[in-house]
């Protein structure tokens, strides 16, 4: 098998997600149509954002703002980690997450 190595450094835009659980459900999460980007560095550090379709906007426009609710519907709706990447196999790639939302 090729080591698939440089050939995935760049930025990727988030075509659909779709998680199989044990029992062979199809888990959609986010909705029908998230949008995210998943973006790898030469020097071995990648980034990830998800987010939800159709999330709300905070009537607050400090960065600081939101009420508990906005706050609460805004977690919810978004996922977002970086840090190393490793390719261990052809194809397979580790991620340590170093932080995340």
């Amino acid at each position: 098998m090729e080591v698939i190595g440089d050939k995935i450094l760049g930025s990727w835009r988030l075509e659909k997600w779709i998680y199989e659980n044990e029992a062979g459900d199809e888990i959609k999460y986010f909705s029908e149509s998230p949008s995210g980007i998943l973006i790898y560095e030469p020097s071995g550090y990648m980034s990830v954002q998800i987010q939800q379709s159709g999330r709300a906007d905070f009537e607050s426009q400090t960065i600081d703002g939101g009420t508990i609710k906005e706050k609460s519907g805004a977690f919810g709706s978004y996922l977002a980690y970086y840090g190393q990447f490793v390719e261990h196999n052809p194809g397979e790639f580790t991620h340590t997450v170093e932080g995340s939302l």
